[in-house]
């Protein structure tokens, strides 16, 4: 290969590498929303808006839907912050992943500790993250983001930010 030919395919290569920038999901407009949640304006919880879902809900409180999410791989997530007070009974984020070929698969906040540590009793803020993997190419048309708060209490959520999970290997 020439010399002009190798500056030319690094070029292509180059132009071809995707750069993945975090994205943040703006929260409907307050008429979009489900009864039981408030949205919130920039400062007065938080620098940046933010829902409240009070519990109890019989059914999943549906939050978000992000139709052609455009996720930056087959391993990204949801991030955020999270602060939560009276929540009596396990509750949770769940991020539900619908691909093109039907199937739905979901990721939820259940672990005891950590950013993907279940809602419940009282806390300030904390991160959450809510992070799905599947195969290499496999990746979702729709997420539909819910928060299940079974008991009572109030749950309170800064804008999610979808983002590429770390490659451990790396």
């Amino acid at each position: 290969m020439t010399r002009l030919q190798l500056i030319a395919l690094a070029v292509l290569a180059s132009s071809a590498a995707v750069v993945w920038a975090d994205r943040e999901i703006a929260w409907p407009a307050a008429d979009k929303l489900p009864k039981n949640v408030v949205l919130h304006a920039a400062g007065k919880l938080d620098k940046q808006p933010v829902v409240e879902i009070k519990g109890p809900a019989e059914k999943p409180v549906q939050i978000l839907e992000i139709g052609d999410p455009k996720v930056p791989s087959h391993r990204y997530m949801l991030r955020g912050k999270v602060k939560y007070s009276g929540v009596k009974e396990d509750s949770y984020l769940e991020m539900w992943n619908h691909f093109p070929d039907g199937k739905s698969f979901f990721s939820r906040t259940l672990a005891d500790s950590g950013p993907l540590a279940k809602i419940q009793g009282d806390s300030d803020w904390r991160e959450i993250n809510v992070p799905f993997f599947s195969e290499e190419g496999y990746l979702p048309e729709k997420l539909v983001v819910n928060v299940v708060v079974p008991g009572g209490g109030t749950i309170y959520l800064t804008p999610l930010t979808l983002t590429k999970v770390p490659d451990d290997n790396k």
